[in-house]
């Protein structure tokens, strides 16, 4: 029996969805790459799905249809094989089918599957029209993915990849799900090139035919395949025809200075904070805030180590971000758009069996866990903060003016005194010791102030003779 190839680090079962035997399983997006560009509008439309792919001879599509039956032979709920003759057969295994396709004794396949309660129907058909071409139709949803039906190869008619997701909706099967068809077609041999019918036409080849085309790649090891950057497999075909991704919604300075305000008293200011972020993430489900202390404890496939400071734990209606509030404001700032991110990507919704949980590690540059490495790409797409100048009083906000006329005042009775001297600092003294800070500068009277936030947001500063530390 074939299994998933397990990814770096610590996963959840839906980022490396094991699989039993024959069964296919439709579970929440995992490895599904960031909003790809073939993702367009925010509603998902019905298309009729109509995809030709070519191979270099028939012997080579029947091949293809062999891979395609072992794969959605168990998840199926009935199977008819239309044959050559005209006769339909609906008791065929799938080794009598991978029989029938090697002799070319059957024109047509269609396999009725279910996608939670609702029925999907895909159909394959070899053309007698078109020698070497596979048909393939079934209702089609231009709007984003939000589960994948993960099939397992039969196992008896091995596939050339053992385990493939398929992108679906909540109506059918998504737009992305095409480019796990080509990627097949790749691996089975001799394929040329496919297209898409509908009101977005798609085009895919071996070749790149202009620079506007997309590459595609595969990721857990052939089992996913996308358009994304983040695939870790080489550039097998390319994909032209994609809408370029809407442009995204970048926080005003304004949003950021209320958020940075809710975030140093995040107990006393839940309901406010969820509010706030609900006008910048669109975020399909229900969903609250609540603290670690008095949040349910969800169930995960790997425990949360013991320097977890956040998890996503879903509900019968609602998902439930949990986060620990002691933590400094920055970091519970930083991990509310970091799950945020997870909830508008359709990672964890409500009634999954699976949580998801988090460390200070899963904010890093490069985390190592695939949904947290679409998180932070997402959060760093659409949250870059203003960088914000002050060049003149009339820019300092209210609070930095207080601090000017205090910093003022001070100097006026110490005399300008510069701070002292210690040893090994050569630029002076700042009056508290920090880390990380975001700075700006002011200038009064003819000397330049430094303003910093550290991690708690208080405010300090230098003396402006000794300059910047």
């Amino acid at each position: 029996m074939a299994l998933l190839p397990h990814g770096l680090g610590r996963v959840d079962r839906r980022e490396d969805p094991p699989l039993r035997g024959m069964m296919a399983v439709a579970q929440p997006r995992s490895e599904r790459p960031i909003e790809p560009a073939s993702a367009v509008g925010s509603s998902a439309l019905a298309e009729p799905f109509d995809v030709r792919l070519r191979f270099g001879a028939a012997a080579e599509a029947s091949r293809y249809l062999r891979a395609l039956a072992s794969l959605l032979f168990g998840p199926r709920t009935k199977v008819i094989a239309t044959l050559t003759t005209g006769a339909s057969r609906e008791d065929l295994t799938a080794e009598e089918i991978a029989n029938r396709l090697s002799l070319g004794a059957i024109a047509k396949l269609r396999f009725a599957l279910r996608l939670g309660e609702r029925p999907l129907t895909v159909e394959f058909e070899l053309l007698a029209s078109e020698p070497g071409a596979v048909a393939v139709r079934t209702p089609f949803m231009s709007g984003p993915a939000t589960s994948r039906l993960w099939l397992q190869s039969d196992a008896d008619i091995v596939a050339p990849i053992p385990a493939l997701a398929l992108p679906t909706t909540t109506e059918g099967l998504a737009l992305d799900a095409a480019h796990a068809l080509v990627g097949l077609a790749v691996r089975s041999g001799g394929f040329r090139e496919a297209d898409l019918a509908g009101e977005h036409p798609l085009a895919w080849s071996t070749m790149r035919p202009n620079d506007a085309a997309h590459p595609v790649r595969s990721t857990l090891r052939d089992a996913a395949w996308g358009t994304a950057s983040e695939a870790e497999g080489a550039i097998v075909a390319w994909v032209s025809g994609l809408l370029p991704p809407p442009m995204p919604r970048t926080p005003e300075a304004g949003w950021w200075e209320q958020y940075d305000v809710l975030t140093r008293r995040p107990r006393e200011a839940l309901t406010e904070l969820h509010a706030h972020l609900t006008t910048q993430f669109d975020i399909p489900v229900a969903w609250t805030i609540v603290d670690i202390t008095a949040a349910p404890e969800g169930t995960f496939v790997v425990p949360p180590e013991a320097s977890a400071i956040a998890r996503l734990v879903p509900e019968a209606d609602r998902v439930v971000a949990v986060v620990d509030l002691e933590q400094p404001a920055s970091l519970v700032a930083e991990m509310l758009l970091h799950l945020c991110a997870h909830l508008t990507l359709g990672h964890v919704r409500p009634g999954d069996t699976w949580g998801h949980w988090e460390t200070a590690t899963s904010l890093s540059p490069t985390p190592h866990r695939q949904w947290d490495r679409e998180a932070r790409a997402y959060v760093d797409a659409t949250f870059t903060r203003p960088v914000r100048r002050v060049s003149s009083l009339e820019d300092c906000n209210p609070r930095e003016k207080a601090w000017l006329v205090l910093l003022d005042h001070i100097g006026r009775m110490v005399g300008q005194t510069p701070w002292p001297r210690g040893r090994g600092l050569e630029k002076g003294l700042p009056l508290l010791k920090i880390t990380r800070c975001e700075a700006t500068t002011a200038t009064h009277r003819g000397a330049t102030y430094i303003f910093a936030l550290d991690t708690e947001q208080m405010l300090i500063f230098w003396h402006p003779n000794e300059g910047r530390p």
